[in-house]
């Protein structure tokens, strides 16, 4: 009985405002709210995650693999904040250390709600936006998924710290002045972000399309959230912002099913009717003939330019890997065709009728590009 009162009395002694007893108490509670983590994470890992590898589905594997470890943790703080209750510290010591567990429990917990968000996302979401018909685009989802991210962590953060007592909404009025030098520091980052909203919502191409933007024309690699990759047929890559894609005017070649090259032929004015329409009938011939180009084509006379009749050449290869070897083929046919025909291009050419004082007048031929005569006629 001695011994007993002896132990009774030793524990009674106050330590820091607080009897020895009390700090055993939350000693012990904080040591067993360590074991229960670890034992949490154990039962999940290697009980709970052995039995749910049998379900059908992939989702409650993903689910308690990814939050075995935060949860486990939430445990832990979870007890060192109710063994920071058991005990009487000074007012400024229960703040700053019961205010790092809140927070501690907080981020935890919003990493926990961030973690099932993204299964969820990865699980249900992607899939029916793939099987959907037609397919939704999957850089949709993607933002979705960011944003769902993005706000569930910090709704959760906000609410935790302020049922603890922390004046959240203070701070963040506080940093609205801020916020608005931030929002004009961050113009184009901004232009960009909306850019990536608008392409992703009107979908004017996906990836994997061939795209023409102004000068550049290439397949679309990526879609972000700050700009597009697109990487044309040499290889080169070229990240053209949101911004700038959300403004500018863009043809979609996959969308028209192939693209469509057009382009003129000079004859010159000398040649006759019948050797234009022979020109026509050659063009047409070489583009029946080369394989990869859609049957639906047209050569045609098409206009009088300053030094030369035009004929306008249209015709589509829906076979975009080809369209480079489809182009080279029908230049070289034609060059060759037209060469065996006697038939010639037309150079810029400028007539000029020269008057002079005696009251005779000669007409040259003066080629631009080289600046020498090629033809003089006296009168």
């Amino acid at each position: 009985m001695a011994l007993f009162y002896t132990i009774e009395e030793f524990m009674q002694r106050t330590l820091g405002g607080n009897s020895l007893q009390t700090w055993g108490i939350a000693i012990l509670v904080v040591v067993l709210a360590f074991m229960l983590g670890r034992m949490s994470h154990f039962v999940l890992t290697r009980v709970v995650l052995r039995l749910t590898a049998h379900t059908r589905t992939a989702i409650d594997d993903k689910l308690i693999g990814r939050t075995a470890r935060p949860f486990s943790f939430a445990v832990m703080f979870g007890g060192a904040h109710f063994a920071l209750k058991l005990v009487v510290l000074p007012l400024g010591a229960v703040k700053v250390v019961g205010g790092l567990i809140l927070i501690a429990l907080a981020l935890t917990a919003a990493i926990i709600l961030v973690r099932v968000v993204d299964v969820l996302f990865e699980e249900l979401a992607e899939p029916w936006a793939l099987s959907h018909s037609p397919p939704v685009n999957v850089q949709v989802i993607h933002i979705a998924r960011v944003t769902t991210k993005i706000v569930t962590g910090t709704v959760v953060m906000v609410t935790v710290l302020q049922r603890a007592g922390f004046d959240v909404w203070s701070v963040i009025t506080g940093l609205g002045i801020g916020g608005v030098a931030v929002a004009l520091a961050a113009q184009q980052t901004l232009g960009n972000l909306f850019g990536s909203l608008q392409v992703m919502t009107d979908q004017p191409f996906r990836v994997g399309d061939w795209i023409r933007v102004d000068q550049h024309f290439g397949r679309v690699q990526h879609i972000g959230l700050r700009s597009t990759r697109i990487v044309t047929t040499a290889g080169q890559t070229f990240v053209v912002p949101n911004k700038h894609i959300a403004e500018a005017t863009i043809e979609n070649v996959v969308a028209s099913q192939g693209q469509v090259r057009e382009f003129f032929l000079a004859m010159p004015y000398e040649a006759s009717a019948e050797q234009l329409q022979q020109a026509c009938d050659l063009v047409v011939e070489i583009l029946a003939e080369t394989p990869g180009i859609h049957p639906e084509f047209l050569a045609q006379v098409w206009s009088f330019a300053e030094w030369s009749v035009q004929i306008r050449v249209i015709y589509r290869v829906p076979d975009l890997a080809g369209f480079s070897p489809v182009a080279h083929a029908v230049n070289l046919a034609i060059i060759r065709k037209f060469s065996a025909a006697g038939l010639r291009f037309a150079y810029p050419t400028r007539t000029v009728h020269i008057v002079s004082a005696s009251g005779t007048d000669a007409v040259v031929q003066v080629v631009p590009h080289s600046g020498r005569n090629v033809g003089q006629i006296q009168p």
